[in-house]
Protein backbone atom coordinates (compact mmCIF):
# COMPACT_ATOMS: atom_id res chain seq x y z
CA UNK A 1 0.00 0.00 0.00
CA UNK A 2 1.37 3.39 -0.85
CA UNK A 3 2.88 5.77 2.21
CA UNK A 4 0.46 8.12 3.49
CA UNK A 5 2.12 11.04 4.50
CA UNK A 6 -0.17 11.98 7.26
CA UNK A 7 -0.99 8.79 8.74
CA UNK A 8 0.63 8.51 12.71
CA UNK A 9 -0.45 4.73 12.22
CA UNK A 10 1.14 4.18 8.46
CA UNK A 11 3.93 6.31 10.05
CA UNK A 12 4.83 4.03 12.98
CA UNK A 13 4.72 0.40 10.57
CA UNK A 14 6.77 2.13 8.59
CA UNK A 15 9.45 3.31 10.81
CA UNK A 16 9.13 0.09 12.72
CA UNK A 17 9.40 -2.15 9.77
CA UNK A 18 12.58 0.15 8.49
CA UNK A 19 14.26 -0.36 12.26
CA UNK A 20 13.58 -4.13 12.56
CA UNK A 21 14.84 -4.74 9.00
CA UNK A 22 17.78 -2.76 8.28
CA UNK A 23 19.33 -1.89 12.06
CA UNK A 24 21.18 -4.43 13.41
CA UNK A 25 22.93 -4.30 17.22
CA UNK A 26 26.47 -3.61 15.02
CA UNK A 27 25.26 -1.32 12.80
CA UNK A 28 22.91 0.34 16.01
CA UNK A 29 26.72 0.79 17.79
CA UNK A 30 28.18 2.46 14.69
CA UNK A 31 25.51 5.04 14.30
CA UNK A 32 25.61 6.12 18.04
CA UNK A 33 29.44 6.68 17.87
CA UNK A 34 29.14 8.46 14.68
CA UNK A 35 26.24 10.03 16.24
CA UNK A 36 29.08 11.42 18.86
CA UNK A 37 31.05 12.71 16.88
CA UNK A 38 28.53 14.78 14.86
CA UNK A 39 27.33 16.79 17.80
CA UNK A 40 30.94 17.59 19.01
CA UNK A 41 31.95 18.53 15.74
CA UNK A 42 28.38 20.52 15.82
CA UNK A 43 29.21 22.35 19.05
CA UNK A 44 32.85 22.83 17.99
CA UNK A 45 31.62 24.25 14.74
CA UNK A 46 29.12 26.93 16.83
CA UNK A 47 32.09 27.44 19.14
CA UNK A 48 34.26 28.57 16.41
CA UNK A 49 31.75 30.46 14.67
CA UNK A 50 31.19 32.30 17.98
CA UNK A 51 35.25 32.91 18.71
CA UNK A 52 35.14 34.60 14.87
CA UNK A 53 32.49 36.38 15.05
CA UNK A 54 33.46 38.23 18.60
CA UNK A 55 37.10 38.77 16.56
CA UNK A 56 34.98 40.44 13.69
CA UNK A 57 32.86 42.90 16.32
CA UNK A 58 35.68 43.83 18.27
CA UNK A 59 37.74 44.89 15.39
CA UNK A 60 34.61 46.69 14.12
CA UNK A 61 34.11 48.40 17.62
CA UNK A 62 37.90 49.53 17.59
CA UNK A 63 37.74 51.09 13.95
CA UNK A 64 34.33 52.48 14.77
CA UNK A 65 36.02 54.45 18.08
CA UNK A 66 38.82 56.06 16.06
CA UNK A 67 36.72 56.83 12.96
CA UNK A 68 34.85 59.00 15.71
CA UNK A 69 37.57 60.35 17.08
CA UNK A 70 38.94 61.39 13.22
CA UNK A 71 35.31 62.88 12.70
CA UNK A 72 34.25 64.55 16.33
CA UNK A 73 38.22 66.54 15.56
CA UNK A 74 37.13 67.48 12.29
CA UNK A 75 33.66 68.75 13.63
CA UNK A 76 35.77 70.53 16.65
CA UNK A 77 34.02 68.36 18.79
CA UNK A 78 35.92 67.16 21.47
CA UNK A 79 32.96 65.64 23.73
CA UNK A 80 31.92 63.65 21.22
CA UNK A 81 34.75 61.72 20.69
CA UNK A 82 35.53 60.76 24.53
CA UNK A 83 31.78 59.98 24.87
CA UNK A 84 32.24 57.68 21.55
CA UNK A 85 35.76 56.06 22.64
CA UNK A 86 34.36 55.33 25.89
CA UNK A 87 31.19 53.88 24.15
CA UNK A 88 33.30 51.43 21.88
CA UNK A 89 35.72 50.86 25.02
CA UNK A 90 32.60 49.29 26.74
CA UNK A 91 31.65 47.27 23.91
CA UNK A 92 34.83 45.39 23.65
CA UNK A 93 35.40 44.83 27.00
CA UNK A 94 31.59 43.00 27.21
CA UNK A 95 32.66 40.68 23.81
CA UNK A 96 35.54 39.77 26.24
CA UNK A 97 33.23 38.89 28.80
CA UNK A 98 30.78 37.42 26.11
CA UNK A 99 34.09 34.82 25.24
CA UNK A 100 33.52 33.60 28.78
CA UNK A 101 30.54 32.86 28.79
CA UNK A 102 29.56 29.06 28.75
CA UNK A 103 26.21 28.87 26.58
CA UNK A 104 23.88 26.08 26.54
CA UNK A 105 23.75 23.84 23.68
CA UNK A 106 20.39 25.58 21.96
CA UNK A 107 21.52 29.14 22.86
CA UNK A 108 24.75 28.12 20.60
CA UNK A 109 22.59 27.56 17.77
CA UNK A 110 22.58 31.08 17.20
CA UNK A 111 25.92 30.65 15.33
CA UNK A 112 25.04 28.25 13.18
CA UNK A 113 25.03 30.53 10.43
CA UNK A 114 27.37 33.68 11.18
CA UNK A 115 28.36 34.84 7.11
CA UNK A 116 25.96 37.97 7.40
CA UNK A 117 26.96 39.21 10.42
CA UNK A 118 30.00 38.82 10.18
CA UNK A 119 30.28 40.21 6.97
CA UNK A 120 28.46 43.30 8.22
CA UNK A 121 30.56 43.85 11.11
CA UNK A 122 33.74 43.47 8.61
CA UNK A 123 36.25 46.21 8.26
CA UNK A 124 38.10 47.82 4.92
CA UNK A 125 41.49 47.53 4.85
CA UNK A 126 41.64 51.31 3.89
CA UNK A 127 39.80 51.75 7.22
CA UNK A 128 42.65 50.08 9.36
CA UNK A 129 45.37 51.95 7.12
CA UNK A 130 43.85 55.48 8.07
CA UNK A 131 43.98 54.57 11.58
CA UNK A 132 47.16 53.36 11.65
CA UNK A 133 48.39 56.60 10.01
CA UNK A 134 46.91 58.51 12.50
CA UNK A 135 48.63 56.27 15.60
CA UNK A 136 51.89 57.26 13.94
CA UNK A 137 51.79 60.79 15.81
CA UNK A 138 51.33 61.21 19.12
CA UNK A 139 48.26 63.53 20.03
CA UNK A 140 49.30 66.82 21.65
CA UNK A 141 46.15 66.70 23.36
CA UNK A 142 46.28 64.56 26.94
CA UNK A 143 42.37 63.63 26.46
CA UNK A 144 42.69 62.60 23.45
CA UNK A 145 45.90 60.52 24.01
CA UNK A 146 44.09 58.84 26.84
CA UNK A 147 41.30 58.11 24.73
CA UNK A 148 43.20 56.58 21.57
CA UNK A 149 45.35 54.40 24.00
CA UNK A 150 42.30 53.37 25.78
CA UNK A 151 40.70 51.83 22.62
CA UNK A 152 44.00 50.13 22.30
CA UNK A 153 44.40 48.71 24.79
CA UNK A 154 41.34 47.64 25.43
CA UNK A 155 41.13 45.76 21.78
CA UNK A 156 44.66 44.06 22.40
CA UNK A 157 43.06 42.88 25.81
CA UNK A 158 40.06 41.46 23.25
CA UNK A 159 42.25 40.01 21.01
CA UNK A 160 44.64 37.90 23.79
CA UNK A 161 41.33 36.86 25.33
CA UNK A 162 40.03 35.41 22.12
CA UNK A 163 43.79 33.99 21.23
CA UNK A 164 43.75 32.06 24.84
CA UNK A 165 40.03 31.22 23.93
CA UNK A 166 41.47 29.96 20.46
CA UNK A 167 43.81 27.53 21.82
CA UNK A 168 41.46 26.32 24.39
CA UNK A 169 38.78 25.59 21.23
CA UNK A 170 41.74 23.54 19.55
CA UNK A 171 42.70 21.34 22.36
CA UNK A 172 39.26 20.48 22.69
CA UNK A 173 38.60 19.72 18.84
CA UNK A 174 41.35 18.26 17.72
CA UNK A 175 40.40 14.93 18.57
CA UNK A 176 38.28 15.03 15.61
CA UNK A 177 40.98 16.21 13.41
CA UNK A 178 43.68 13.25 11.99
CA UNK A 179 47.43 13.39 9.88
CA UNK A 180 47.90 16.78 7.88
CA UNK A 181 44.53 18.50 8.98
CA UNK A 182 45.99 18.51 12.89
CA UNK A 183 49.41 19.11 11.73
CA UNK A 184 48.63 22.22 9.97
CA UNK A 185 46.60 23.90 12.37
CA UNK A 186 49.18 23.10 15.16
CA UNK A 187 51.81 25.05 12.82
CA UNK A 188 49.47 27.54 12.08
CA UNK A 189 48.72 28.30 16.01
CA UNK A 190 52.22 28.16 16.75
CA UNK A 191 53.42 30.78 14.65
CA UNK A 192 50.96 33.04 16.06
CA UNK A 193 53.10 32.95 19.11
CA UNK A 194 55.94 32.48 17.08
CA UNK A 195 59.13 35.11 18.35
CA UNK A 196 59.05 36.59 14.60
CA UNK A 197 55.10 37.32 15.29
CA UNK A 198 55.64 38.86 18.61
CA UNK A 199 58.13 40.99 17.75
CA UNK A 200 57.50 44.95 17.60
CA UNK A 201 59.19 46.84 15.20
CA UNK A 202 59.12 50.53 17.59
CA UNK A 203 60.13 53.42 14.95
CA UNK A 204 62.21 56.34 17.29
CA UNK A 205 60.06 59.11 15.10
CA UNK A 206 56.49 57.24 15.50
CA UNK A 207 54.21 57.25 18.58
CA UNK A 208 54.89 53.60 20.32
CA UNK A 209 50.91 52.84 20.35
CA UNK A 210 51.26 52.61 16.47
CA UNK A 211 53.46 49.53 16.35
CA UNK A 212 51.61 48.08 19.34
CA UNK A 213 48.56 48.21 17.47
CA UNK A 214 49.93 46.90 13.83
CA UNK A 215 50.69 43.44 16.42
CA UNK A 216 47.19 43.73 17.61
CA UNK A 217 45.30 44.41 14.59
CA UNK A 218 47.70 41.51 12.29
CA UNK A 219 47.30 38.65 15.28
CA UNK A 220 43.41 39.52 14.91
CA UNK A 221 43.23 38.38 11.32
CA UNK A 222 45.73 36.09 11.95
CA UNK A 223 43.40 33.85 14.83
CA UNK A 224 40.57 34.56 12.14
CA UNK A 225 41.77 32.96 9.41
CA UNK A 226 42.89 29.71 11.26
CA UNK A 227 39.39 29.67 12.91
CA UNK A 228 38.42 29.85 9.52
CA UNK A 229 40.34 26.96 8.54
CA UNK A 230 39.25 25.09 11.59
CA UNK A 231 35.34 25.58 10.88
CA UNK A 232 36.00 24.88 6.92
CA UNK A 233 37.40 21.27 8.01
CA UNK A 234 35.14 20.60 10.61
CA UNK A 235 32.26 21.66 7.86
CA UNK A 236 33.51 18.76 5.78
CA UNK A 237 33.79 15.89 8.67
CA UNK A 238 29.76 16.96 9.34
CA UNK A 239 27.94 13.50 7.61
CA UNK A 240 24.92 13.23 9.11
CA UNK A 241 23.04 12.42 6.80
CA UNK A 242 19.82 10.62 7.25
CA UNK A 243 17.38 11.15 9.26
CA UNK A 244 18.11 8.52 12.49
CA UNK A 245 14.29 7.34 12.71
CA UNK A 246 12.70 6.71 9.51
CA UNK A 247 16.29 6.14 7.82
CA UNK A 248 15.92 8.29 4.74
CA UNK A 249 18.39 10.26 3.69
CA UNK A 250 17.90 14.27 4.28
CA UNK A 251 19.37 15.57 1.13
CA UNK A 252 16.56 13.10 -0.55
CA UNK A 253 17.51 9.33 -2.13
CA UNK A 254 18.03 9.61 -6.07
CA UNK A 255 15.70 7.08 -7.81
CA UNK A 256 16.76 4.43 -9.73
CA UNK A 257 14.92 2.34 -12.42
CA UNK A 258 15.99 -0.65 -11.01
CA UNK A 259 14.49 -0.32 -7.89
CA UNK A 260 11.45 1.08 -8.91
CA UNK A 261 10.48 -1.39 -10.88
CA UNK A 262 11.34 -4.12 -7.75
CA UNK A 263 8.83 -1.99 -5.98
CA UNK A 264 6.28 -2.23 -8.31
CA UNK A 265 7.20 -6.17 -9.09
CA UNK A 266 8.22 -5.24 -12.66
CA UNK A 267 11.89 -6.28 -11.97
CA UNK A 268 11.34 -9.02 -14.66
CA UNK A 269 10.37 -6.17 -17.57
CA UNK A 270 13.58 -4.20 -16.83
CA UNK A 271 15.42 -5.29 -20.08
CA UNK A 272 11.89 -4.06 -22.01
CA UNK A 273 12.32 -0.86 -20.41
CA UNK A 274 16.23 -0.50 -21.44
CA UNK A 275 15.26 -1.50 -24.80
CA UNK A 276 12.26 0.79 -24.80
CA UNK A 277 14.51 3.89 -23.87
CA UNK A 278 12.23 4.69 -20.95
CA UNK A 279 14.52 5.69 -18.07
CA UNK A 280 14.22 7.09 -14.89
CA UNK A 281 13.44 11.04 -16.22
CA UNK A 282 10.83 9.70 -18.59
CA UNK A 283 9.03 7.96 -15.40
CA UNK A 284 9.87 11.16 -12.85
CA UNK A 285 8.24 13.44 -15.81
CA UNK A 286 5.17 11.43 -16.16
CA UNK A 287 4.57 11.49 -12.31
CA UNK A 288 5.05 15.46 -12.25
CA UNK A 289 3.10 16.13 -14.89
CA UNK A 290 0.37 13.69 -14.38
CA UNK A 291 -0.29 13.33 -17.96
CA UNK A 292 -2.17 9.91 -18.95
CA UNK A 293 -0.96 9.99 -22.38
CA UNK A 294 2.43 10.01 -21.62
CA UNK A 295 1.75 6.76 -19.08
CA UNK A 296 -0.50 4.93 -21.73
CA UNK A 297 3.16 5.60 -24.35
CA UNK A 298 5.10 4.23 -21.19
CA UNK A 299 2.85 1.29 -21.19
CA UNK A 300 2.40 0.52 -24.56
CA UNK A 301 6.28 0.28 -25.24
CA UNK A 302 6.77 -1.55 -22.50
CA UNK A 303 4.09 -4.06 -22.80
CA UNK A 304 2.27 -3.30 -19.81
CA UNK A 305 -0.99 -4.50 -18.44
CA UNK A 306 -3.41 -2.01 -16.68
CA UNK A 307 -2.73 -3.27 -13.66
CA UNK A 308 1.05 -3.00 -13.64
CA UNK A 309 0.63 0.28 -14.51
CA UNK A 310 -0.58 0.76 -11.74
CA UNK A 311 1.74 0.05 -9.71
CA UNK A 312 4.39 1.37 -11.69
CA UNK A 313 2.71 4.89 -11.09
CA UNK A 314 2.23 4.06 -7.23
CA UNK A 315 6.11 3.12 -7.30
CA UNK A 316 7.12 6.27 -9.09
CA UNK A 317 4.82 8.54 -6.96
CA UNK A 318 6.68 6.83 -4.08
CA UNK A 319 10.52 7.64 -5.45
CA UNK A 320 9.86 11.06 -6.25
CA UNK A 321 8.80 11.42 -2.66
CA UNK A 322 11.79 9.84 -1.71
CA UNK A 323 13.79 12.00 -4.26
CA UNK A 324 12.83 15.30 -2.52
CA UNK A 325 15.12 16.48 0.01
CA UNK A 326 13.60 17.02 3.31
CA UNK A 327 13.25 20.01 6.12
CA UNK A 328 14.81 18.71 9.03
CA UNK A 329 14.65 19.61 13.18
CA UNK A 330 17.54 20.18 14.92
CA UNK A 331 17.52 19.48 18.50
CA UNK A 332 19.25 20.54 21.60
CA UNK A 333 21.97 17.50 21.35
CA UNK A 334 22.96 19.22 17.91
CA UNK A 335 21.19 15.81 15.77
CA UNK A 336 18.92 16.15 13.60
CA UNK A 337 15.63 14.60 12.83
CA UNK A 338 13.01 14.80 9.47
CA UNK A 339 10.08 17.27 10.67
CA UNK A 340 8.02 14.35 8.90
CA UNK A 341 9.35 11.98 11.43
CA UNK A 342 9.64 14.88 13.79
CA UNK A 343 6.09 15.96 13.91
CA UNK A 344 4.91 12.40 14.59
CA UNK A 345 6.76 11.42 17.37
CA UNK A 346 6.15 14.16 19.36
CA UNK A 347 2.30 13.63 18.66
CA UNK A 348 2.94 9.98 19.93
CA UNK A 349 4.35 11.59 23.15
CA UNK A 350 1.14 13.03 24.06
CA UNK A 351 2.54 16.11 25.83
CA UNK A 352 5.74 14.26 27.18
CA UNK A 353 9.39 15.94 26.64
CA UNK A 354 11.02 14.55 23.35
CA UNK A 355 14.50 12.55 23.26
CA UNK A 356 16.97 12.52 20.84
CA UNK A 357 16.28 8.88 19.47
CA UNK A 358 19.93 8.93 18.51
CA UNK A 359 21.16 9.89 22.54
CA UNK A 360 18.16 7.83 23.68
CA UNK A 361 18.16 5.17 21.60
CA UNK A 362 16.87 2.14 23.46
CA UNK A 363 13.92 4.89 24.98
CA UNK A 364 13.07 5.48 21.73
CA UNK A 365 12.12 1.99 20.50
CA UNK A 366 10.65 0.99 23.65
CA UNK A 367 8.02 4.27 22.53
CA UNK A 368 8.09 2.35 19.27
CA UNK A 369 7.00 -0.94 20.38
CA UNK A 370 4.39 0.44 22.56
CA UNK A 371 3.08 2.35 19.83
CA UNK A 372 3.04 -0.56 17.52
CA UNK A 373 1.51 -2.81 20.06
CA UNK A 374 -1.56 0.01 20.35
CA UNK A 375 -2.19 -0.21 17.04
CA UNK A 376 -5.41 -1.62 15.24
CA UNK A 377 -5.02 -4.56 12.70
CA UNK A 378 -3.29 -4.15 9.77
CA UNK A 379 -1.04 -4.93 6.91
CA UNK A 380 2.50 -3.34 7.06
CA UNK A 381 3.04 -0.13 5.17
CA UNK A 382 6.29 -0.07 2.53
CA UNK A 383 8.36 2.38 2.48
Amino acid sequence: RRRRKGDYNAWVSRVYSTQKSKITPEIRAQMRKKSERSTRIIKSKRKGNKLRLVSAQAQRAWTDGYNDIQIAQENKNKSSYLVSAAKQVARMKGLTKQLAVEEDPKGMAIYDNIEEQEQNESVQESEVTAILKQLRKEPSDDEEVKAKFALYETFLGTVEAIRKETFNFWDETKQDFGGNGRIIIDRSLKKIDGHDNMAIDFESRVWFVHGMTVKAVSNRTKISEVLKNINAKLELMENQNECPICLDRFAGTPPELKEILKQAKLADQESKFNEAGIDIAALISAAKKDDTKLWDGIAQKAGLKPGHLMRLKRAVDDASEESEPKATHTLACCHQVCEECWEHFTRGLHGQQPKCPLCRTDDFLIFLAKELDNLPNQDPVSN
